[in-house]
């Protein structure tokens, strides 16, 4: 609960933002690696944190993802669903990093 706190949910937008890094790059080695059950555990955490933080663009395109993974889709199609994944990311942090959080928060 953020108490309705701008501030605060800046904050967790922008350490979700952050982190993302780190799951991506866990899902390009699991990719390389051949092993999609892990991708799709990581892809199923991005879905329900980006809906819980309200990031609908990342939502949706990791849940597409999810379920081409789960369908077994080929690789190329993969692959183009985790760059589509990629770029809804890095759309959210390039907005959040011009975001300003009003002074009165």
């Amino acid at each position: 609960n953020l108490g309705g706190s701008i501030d605060s949910y800046v904050k967790l937008l922008r350490k979700y933002a952050a982190s993302f890094d780190d799951d991506f790059g866990r899902m390009s080695d699991s990719l390389a690696a051949g092993d999609r059950e892990a991708v799709r555990r990581l892809v199923h955490n991005v879905v329900s944190m980006a809906g819980f933080l309200g990031a609908i663009h990342v939502r949706e395109s990791a849940a597409v993802l999810d379920m081409a993974l789960r369908a077994r889709r080929g690789d190329g199609e993969i692959e183009a669903l985790t760059d589509a994944l990629a770029a809804a990311q890095a759309a959210l942090g390039d907005a959040l990093c011009t975001l300003e959080v009003p002074a009165n928060e």
